[in-house]
């Protein structure tokens, strides 16, 4: 996060679900996935430590 603001920023876990084009598809930890334009990404507060 070098070069990025962080004060007053929760930094707190959140959950990602990719939702277009793959409906069973989860990014989780230690995965990537290719950002491209048009993707859309349901991102929730994770309830999980």
């Amino acid at each position: 996060m070098a070069g990025i603001n962080i004060v007053g920023v929760d930094l707190g876990l959140y959950d990602v679900d990719y939702k277009h084009g793959n409906n069973l598809g989860s990014l989780t930890p230690g995965k990537t996935a290719k950002l491209e334009n048009g993707m859309k990404f349901d991102a929730g507060k994770s309830n999980r430590s």
